[in-house]
């Protein structure tokens, strides 16, 4: 989603079309590629579409990089991101420029925000389950909170890069959120891990769990985040976009204080300004 947001602002500005490259989907376990099942504007790269542009070699190799740049000779640009923050010469980037890299930040789509968030929409009806979920939202206080486990806890490597948020972390953004508001919330949990969550989230507050959902196809929990009037959010792109689509100028957003465990990484521009980050420093 951020990579899409990204690319279409340059799509706009120059008035050409958006090519979608998603060869890493092809060997990427975590989910299935399905940013194609959204109102997006975008078209395939792929031979048709390229007009005889080469797409650059997704592994860097002895030869891969050097062939690439023979068989380009100049037609394509390369713009790599150098970090989570934002990059400054995003603005003076051209037509026909391949962007590598994650472009977590709002700061390069906020100005056509609402664009945006029409375009990350799906078609699809909703069903009588999740409509009863989204009744229940718009007539209560709702508060969306996101735990994010999975690959961050089982995979070692991935858990030294990100990290997971504490309990603390949620009990404090809750009374957070709840001396902010008025009436009593109702908090919407959604996790990857239904199971450990329930048995270890313990709030003051009512709480609703979310777990019908597939976590194959994340869109119905994420419209239904979206549509919560305030949000806790893990260290998580989901529950990052999960609160990023509620367009509400008075919605609250509490995010941790550090987003990645590990601190050489810089994400000063990962969370927007005007929300809220607690947790240790």
């Amino acid at each position: 989603m951020f990579q899409y947001a990204t690319a279409r602002v340059l799509a706009l500005k120059h008035q050409t079309d958006l090519l979608a490259d998603s060869r890493s989907f092809r060997t990427y376990r975590l989910h299935s590629y399905s940013i194609d099942r959204f109102n997006t504007q975008m078209v395939e790269a792929d031979e048709s579409s390229l007009n005889g542009f080469v797409l650059p070699p997704e592994k860097r190799g002895l030869l891969s990089v050097p062939w690439w740049h023979l068989k380009n000779r100049g037609r394509l640009k390369l713009f790599h991101e150098s970090g989570f923050q934002y990059q400054p010469g995003f603005e003076s980037l051209g037509d026909n420029t391949y962007l590598r890299g994650y472009w977590q930040s709002e700061k390069y789509f906020r100005h056509i925000a609402s664009q945006i968030r029409e375009e990350l929409t799906r078609p699809d009806p909703v069903d009588e389950q999740n409509q009863k979920v989204l009744d229940e939202i718009t007539s209560v206080m709702a508060v969306s909170l996101h735990i994010r486990r999975g690959d961050y806890v089982s995979n070692l490597r991935t858990m030294k890069v990100h990290g997971v948020c504490s309990l603390d972390y949620y009990e404090k953004a809750a009374r957070h959120v709840a001396d902010c508001i008025e009436g009593s919330p109702v908090f919407f949990v959604f996790s990857d891990d239904p199971k450990w969550t329930r048995e270890n989230l313990k709030l003051p507050f009512s709480m609703r769990f979310i777990s019908h959902n597939s976590v194959a196809d994340p869109w119905p929990d994420l419209k239904l985040m979206s549509a919560c009037r305030h949000h806790i959010i893990a260290n998580s792109s989901f529950s990052w976009w999960g609160a990023w689509l509620n367009p509400s100028p008075d919605k609250i957003v509490v995010a941790c204080r550090r987003w990645f465990a590990d601190r050489k990484r810089n994400d000063q521009d990962l969370v927007p300004a005007d929300w809220v980050r607690l947790g240790p420093a």
